[in-house]
């Protein structure tokens, strides 16, 4: 992104200098060379500035004073100090009154340039959202015509391949794990269909076999106790339309086999009748990728496999397709403000830890995610901080040693470490990143000695400014 800046200083020169040497590295500046001026900038607009670039002495007020009016406009905005005097007690005063960071001009363009891009993208971590209202790439509109929500490639792929079943007859089998949307796949084949669209999950049968017939293939009246009245099976109300069976090989034997006769002969024969009644519909089979495992533990039949995949379409799981989170995140969140008629979204810098997680529910484990973090939180910007602990392991698979699940205290230790170097990043002291995790800053001391840490290196105001050479031209 093109960053905005404000550069206050009473020497023209100078702030036409650094004015001319941002500008020529991409940065957008506007200048003031009074503090007044420049805090009337930032009222006009409190949110225009990525950074505010601020010389500590100027003649008609000092530094600390206009950082901290500015900030009181925009408690978010970034100030950098850029200044002669860098005396202990002006960047003391200047940090405890807003200011980011201090750089002495004295130590040249390259350091002053490096602290410009670190704060611009700390300002894109801690302040840019996810839009709900950015368009669509060509990508994303062609899965959206399945009914999905992405951008990745294998998506999009999946994509073409269902715009070309469309149009033509045959059973298609969708392989994926629970929660990857193989039903809204089902239904986007629906739309080209007549009639109308079922869906059974074959799963919720397992103990009623039974029941499981008589739902799909239909019943005449007497033919077992309960059944009063004739009934016709799904093949047959859909008139036309779509039959999808999730979990297909909970299917029992029995009724592989008499489905298996069914689409061979289009036609049902009723549990407890002799007649045949011709159907006209489509099947979209579904089930987890190890449904050859069930072939081969023979409690499926492979008639009925090769019957069901003349095409085979397979979903790959979310932790596959990372690119999908943010897009999925950005639709959740433009549903949720729709449903409650409030605006709130998630920080950028949020996403990135969604995207290292394993999503074991996949797309469904994630709406409910960020249902609840909308639902819950009193901000209107999701940030790192409101993710749970889970968010913040590096690995994607549950750690393993010598084979075994890591003790319930390490996995925790490791959760506390990996959220407090989070914190403290976005923390400008050891009492704000206190404030952010609910304690005191004693209390954060403590838990860094703990775990080994060292504050400099991870608070924002404390980190090295680099080597020293260079000077503005």
């Amino acid at each position: 992104m093109v960053h905005r800046l404000l550069i206050v200083d009473d020497d023209i020169l100078h702030l036409e200098s650094s004015q001319e040497f941002l500008e020529n590295r991409g940065y957008v500046v506007d200048t003031s060379s009074t503090g007044e001026g420049a805090i009337e900038k930032v009222r006009a607009n409190p949110y225009l500035y990525s950074l505010v670039v601020l010389d500590y002495r100027l003649e008609d007020k000092d530094g600390a004073a206009i950082a901290e009016a500015m900030t009181a406009i925009n408690p978010d905005l970034f100030i950098l100090m850029f200044s002669g005097d860098s005396s202990r007690e002006a960047v003391l005063l200047s940090t405890r009154r807003g200011a980011c960071g201090f750089v002495d001009k004295s130590e040249g363009a390259v350091v002053f340039l490096a602290e410009v891009a670190k704060w611009c993208k700390k300002f894109e971590q801690t302040t840019m959202t996810i839009s709900t209202c950015q368009p669509l790439t060509d990508r994303e509109i062609l899965i959206q015509s399945i009914g999905m929500v992405g951008r990745s490639e294998r998506l999009a792929n999946i994509a073409s391949t269902m715009q070309k079943v469309r149009s033509r007859s045959g059973s298609v089998l969708i392989l994926g794990e629970s929660g990857t949307g193989k039903e809204l796949l089902a239904r986007s084949l629906h739309r080209s269909d007549q009639g109308f669209f079922q869906a059974i999950n074959c799963g919720a049968f397992r103990t009623n076999p039974q029941l499981m017939a008589s739902t799909l293939f239909g019943h005449v009246k007497g033919a077992f106790t309960g059944a009063q009245n004739d009934k016709k099976g799904v093949f047959e109300e859909v008139q036309g339309g779509t039959v999808l069976l999730d979990e297909v090989d909970a299917l029992p034997i029995p009724s592989q086999v008499e489905l298996l006769r069914v689409l061979q002969e289009r036609a049902v024969i009723p549990v407890g009748g002799t007649r045949e009644t011709p159907v006209k519909f489509r099947l979209v089979a579904a089930a987890k990728p190890q449904l050859m495992e069930s072939i081969n533990e023979e409690t499926f039949k492979p008639d009925l496999f090769y019957r069901i995949s003349r095409i085979i379409v397979t979903v790959p799981p979310l932790r596959e397709r990372p690119e999908d989170i943010e897009p999925l995140v950005r639709h959740f969140c433009k549903q949720w403000s729709e449903e409650n008629g409030e605006q709130k979204t998630f920080l950028l810098s949020t996403i990135p830890y969604l995207q290292n997680y394993s999503w074991p529910g996949n797309v469904r484990e994630l709406e409910n995610v960020v249902f609840s973090l909308l639902d819950i939180s009193t901000e209107d910007k999701i940030s790192p901080k409101q993710l749970d602990a889970k968010f913040f392991e590096k690995q994607v698979a549950a750690p393993i040693l010598s084979g075994q699940l890591l003790p319930l205290k390490e996995r925790l230790e490791r959760a506390e470490r990996q959220h407090l170097i989070t914190v403290l990043s976005l923390s400008r002291s050891l009492r704000e990143a206190g404030r952010q995790m609910g304690v005191s800053a004693s209390t954060v001391v403590r838990m860094l000695r703990k775990h080994g840490l060292k504050a400099q290196n991870f608070l924002t105001v404390e980190k090295n400014k680099g080597p020293q050479n260079g000077t503005l031209a």
